[in-house]
């Protein structure tokens, strides 16, 4: 069995609301390195707002 998930892999897949998920350190906060990453953005960049919603999981690591 393949170890990598097979939607990663399947490109019709399209969301209605697209997202991605990516962990924040402390040091990227901290010297404004936070970004949306490449690939989402050449995906949807074309369809994206000029604002975003950020959202944080609250509790600890």
């Amino acid at each position: 069995m393949d170890s990598t998930s097979s939607r990663d892999h399947d490109a019709s897949f399209t969301s209605k609301r697209p997202h991605f998920f990516k962990i924040i350190l402390e040091d990227t906060v901290r010297e404004g390195r936070i970004a949306i990453p490449r690939k989402f953005v050449s995906k949807y960049g074309s369809s994206l707002s000029k604002s975003l919603l950020l959202r944080v999981r609250r509790g600890g690591a």
